[in-house]
């Protein structure tokens, strides 16, 4: 039985072929090809016309020859091929084996393989690309946003200090007008910097203890007097069983309420717009609260309900509206790293509501209200020197250098030298005593991280112990670490305003 199964698979793919030392065939069993009796090996195809030379160089050895593809007459095989001299040198055992199968299952193994390789290398070159391009487009941002910060520190803090002297009615309400906006700038800036921050997974959530009740007073109040200023009604509820202290992000949610405030007015022309925060149920120190934004605007389609949560997307294209439609993106995208949703009801010419839900801990303790009260009384109050103090500010742009000496000397607490480039700065320290540096982090050859560097680095501890604060337009999360790494003791953020400038200032004057 057994004899049966291999003389059916293994002979049935293996020709024997006896010849003599000159190819003439003596007997042949023609399982593959037909070699009669009599004719010339080197007669039936071209790859036994080297046969001879074969023979003469074996040495009376075995010769193999593997994957020869052989076409004779209507047969096509792949084989591999033995050749066997016999020791009397007389005759030659041809063996001829079919491995088509084989050597087409190894080309498909291998033809696999390779396109596997070659899919490897192209995810890899794809992903080298995406990589790239997202460097390019972080390190745009980050360009992007320094060089716009810069004039808008500019704008917007000479425009306060415009605001604070003696004007006419028609002058207030210009001054009014350039913060309005550059604060709208600013805040587009913002949530391009955000949106840029959580697509890196960079984005923090910063939870600490605030009043809920004081923070939703404040935008009662600033968008009650904006509608106003619009012709809209603001309708405002707050309720009163919401836990006057709760702990979580104040910042990230005053994002949210306030864009989805500003949506709200940009797509209402009449009518009113709603504030309402309700209590859900308050279960293990956990208030859910309920926070619903509705308006009597122009509503959105309905097959344009779910786009308008991408970014750069506005529904209503027809309305000319400032605005690079960021906001719903970005309150979309906090809301995610927050695990809530946003929920949306609209009809075109009826309006929109806008809803989410939170979960804010709140504390039961005295001391924990206690600490809250103390932290929102602080008052900043400029302390009083008995001498001035030297300052060296090291910025290139001449705008930023009079606004920081006008904010400065009007305190009549500090002098200030000012210089163009980090080599100037490194001259003038070796020269002067100074008790502050404010470096701009981007300077023209020398960068501000280098010079702050170099300052470390001296070896008079009087220069190196200066306090260098950072002026930047650059908040990446990375980016700040680096610039604490590199030396310098603070951060100032471009745009700023005037408290939180001479506060920190102040800070580090002894």
């Amino acid at each position: 039985m057994l004899q049966h199964y291999k003389e059916k698979f293994l002979l049935s793919r293996t020709q024997f072929v006896l010849m003599d030392f000159h190819g003439e065939i003596i007997n042949s069993d023609n399982v593959l090809f037909d070699f009669p009796y009599g004719t010339n090996i080197e007669e039936h195809h071209p790859f036994f016309l080297s046969f001879q030379d074969y023979l003469d160089n074996s040495d009376g050895k075995e010769i193999y020859f593997s994957c020869v593809r052989l076409q004779i007459e209507d047969r096509d095989l792949i084989t591999d091929i033995t050749m066997q001299p016999f020791p009397s040198k007389e005759e030659v055992l041809l063996v001829i084996q079919d491995s088509t199968e084989h050597y087409k299952a190894y080309q498909k193994v291998a033809q696999r393989k390779n396109e596997s390789v070659i899919q490897e290398e192209l995810l890899t070159i794809k992903n080298l690309r995406l990589k790239e391009k997202e460097e390019f487009r972080n390190q745009f941002i980050a360009n992007f946003s320094h060089e716009l910060r810069g004039p808008l520190t500019s704008i917007l803090a000479f425009s306060d200090l415009l605001q604070k002297t003696t004007l006419n009615t028609e002058q207030e309400e210009y001054t009014r007008l350039i913060l309005s906006f550059g604060d709208h700038l600013k805040n587009m800036m913002d949530d391009i910097l955000n949106i840029n921050q959580i697509d890196l997974n960079t984005f923090e959530i910063n939870e600490d203890f605030f009043s809920i009740s004081d923070l939703f007073k404040v935008l009662q109040e600033t968008y009650k007097l904006k509608a106003k200023e619009k012709g809209l009604k603001f309708i405002y509820e707050f309720d009163k069983k919401i836990p006057e202290i709760v702990n979580g992000d104040k910042l990230r949610l005053t994002q949210l309420i306030t864009n989805l405030l500003e949506n709200a007015l940009k797509f209402t022309p009449a009518g009113n717009i709603s504030l309402k925060v309700k209590l859900n149920q308050i279960r293990a120190n956990t208030a859910s609260i309920k926070f619903i934004v509705q308006d009597t605007g122009v509503g959105i389609p309905e097959d344009k309900q779910e786009d308008i949560f991408d970014g750069f997307t506005q529904a209503n294209k027809e309305y000319n509206h400032l605005g690079a439609g960021l906001g719903l993106a970005l309150v979309k995208k906090i809301l995610d790293l927050l695990g809530s949703e946003i929920q949306l009801e609209s009809k075109v010419g009826y309006g929109t509501k806008l809803a989410f839900n939170l979960s804010l801990k709140y504390p039961v303790s005295t001391e924990d209200k206690k600490k809250l009260q103390e932290k929102e009384s602080e008052i900043f109050v400029a302390p009083k020197f008995e001498f001035k103090h030297n300052i060296l500010l090291v910025e290139d742009d001449p705008m930023l250098q009079m606004l920081i000496f006008k904010l400065l000397i009007g305190t009549k607490n500090f002098y200030l030298d000012m210089v163009y480039s980090g080599e100037e700065a490194l001259d003038r320290i070796t020269e002067k005593g100074y008790d502050l540096i404010l470096m701009d982090v981007k300077l023209p050859k020398m960068d501000g991280i280098e010079t702050t560097k170099k300052i470390k680095e001296m070896p008079s501890r009087k220069i190196k112990t200066i306090p260098v604060i950072a002026l930047t337009g650059v908040v990446f999360k990375d980016d700040l670490k680096s610039y604490r790494k590199s030396g310098f003791k603070d951060i100032i953020r471009k745009p700023f305003k005037e408290e939180e400038f001479l506060k920190t200032i102040y800070k580090y004057i002894k």
